[in-house]
């Protein structure tokens, strides 16, 4: 993300989140929990690849 927070909505490219955030009690971000994370550093931050073409295809369905 170019501005540096985390989307609110679905979106597509590179995200950082901490898992805190990620299952803190709002619900911001639970489109992003359906996701699987592409890698964690260390125990408590994730980052996801949501791939353009995956994004478009899951709108479009």
């Amino acid at each position: 993300m170019s501005d540096g927070n985390i989307p609110y909505e679905p979106t597509s490219g590179w995200i950082v989140i901490g898992v805190n955030d990620l299952y803190d009690k709002n619900e911001w971000y639970d489109w992003l929990k359906e996701e699987k994370p592409a890698c964690m550093i260390g125990y408590s931050i994730w980052v996801y690849h949501i791939d353009k073409k995956d994004f478009q295809e899951g709108l479009d369905r």
